[in-house]
């Protein structure tokens, strides 16, 4: 059995989802070699899908490092998926979680641009594709969450992000900071708020 020193590295990374009470939707995660430059995917390994106690079920990835599950959530609101490896002895990764929301079609649902809500730097960039790890990204522009607290009173908001997959938790966290202000009927809104759920696909 080869050591944990001996496995490939690799980078989970699993993608939001939203879905209607009792609709099919497929949960997405990705598997990649985590090189300094460079990120192949890394295929055939078994990916588990748990969300809480419960085991979902579990996929193979392909030759693309993508691994499918299709799911028919039945209880609306917010849930977490998390996703690993499955015992492989030939590679090792960190867990990931994912958001999985069920809402109820009768509310309205907004997409909200996170790259509009940040103010842009004055300043010219030099436009290198530098490593982006420790980056501090922005706060929002002045009356942003204020206004959109409004507006989550009377839709769900999604939030959307141009920034590149390997930059999904760094994202995350950058949204989950702000999710205090944020409120929804005098509670905050965590589970709702200030969430990316999908990268848009250059």
């Amino acid at each position: 059995m080869a050591s944990s020193e001996d496995k490939t590295r690799g980078l989970l990374i699993a993608y939001d989802t939203i879905a209607a009470p009792g609709q099919r939707v497929t949960l997405v995660a990705e598997l990649l070699e985590d090189g300094l430059l460079t990120h192949p995917p890394l295929g055939g390994e078994v990916l588990l899908f748990k969300e809480g106690r419960k085991l979902l079920g579990r996929a193979m990835t392909g030759g693309d490092g993508r691994a499918l599950l299709s799911v028919v959530p039945r209880q609306v609101g917010a849930g977490t998926v998390v996703i690993g490896l499955a015992g492989s002895p030939r590679a090792a990764a960190s867990e990931a979680t994912a958001r999985l929301f069920v809402w109820d079609r009768r509310r309205a649902i907004v997409l909200v641009s996170l790259n509009a809500l940040v103010a842009r730097s004055r300043s010219p960039g030099l436009e290198i594709p530098l490593p982006r790890a420790g980056d501090q990204r922005p706060a929002p522009e002045a009356g942003a969450v204020q206004a959109l607290k409004e507006l989550d009173r009377r839709a769900y908001l999604i939030y959307m992000t141009a920034s590149d997959r390997l930059e999904l938790p760094q994202v995350r966290e950058w949204t989950e900071l702000r999710n205090a202000g944020i409120e929804r009927d005098g509670r905050t809104s965590e589970e709702e708020s200030w969430r990316p759920l999908r990268r848009r696909r250059r």
